[in-house]
């Protein structure tokens, strides 16, 4: 999926899990790092939704409804094979990076409020209309779409609608005239 690399390190922006045959290998090369450098890995919504499905057997279905199936076969096919160590680690996943010139996040900010305003269902489902071109706190924001693509956005290209917290994945960004 998305991962920005630069001379240091890199960022990789979630979805470790149920985007193919083996979620297990990606979550333990993750966690394991790169020598010499620093890797920042975010929280994709799959990765949140593995974590919830193995801790409230009710949300099971769910997960198992978006990829879940995959990534459990990664780890044997029974939900009891999966390490705590895994589990663990794609809960303690950061939602946001931010450097000196990008905000990353898996999906999506909303432009007109403040970085530590962000809820967590914006930060890991959020979605843009194709072509729309937006940062946020004069950063580029990197993030990734539903399609698996990573988008840059540059700063200062739109405007958002958007008509208070609890309704910012309801709301999609207005083009600028």
């Amino acid at each position: 999926q998305g991962v920005f690399i630069s001379s240091d390190g890199g960022v990789a922006i979630g979805d470790y899990v149920d985007k193919g045959p083996a979620s297990s290998q990606v979550v333990e090369r993750l966690r394991v790092g790169i020598a010499g450098r620093t890797l920042v890995a975010l929280k994709g919504n799959h990765d949140a939704m593995m974590v919830a499905a193995l801790r409230d057997p009710a949300k099971f279905a769910y997960w198992m409804s978006k990829g879940g199936d995959a990534a459990l076969a990664s780890y044997g096919g029974a939900p009891s094979s999966v390490p705590e160590s895994h589990i663990a680690w794609l809960d303690r996943l950061p939602l946001m990076h931010v450097d000196a010139h990008r905000v990353y996040v898996h999906a999506g900010v909303v432009p007109v409020l403040p970085l530590e305003q962000q809820s967590e269902a914006t930060l890991l489902t959020m979605r843009y209309p194709k072509g729309y071109g937006g940062g946020i706190g004069g950063r580029t924001l990197q993030a990734q779409q539903k399609t698996g693509q990573v988008i840059d956005l540059p700063v200062g290209q739109g405007k958002f609608r958007h008509d208070g917290p609890e309704r910012d994945r309801c709301r999609v960004p207005e083009m600028a005239n």
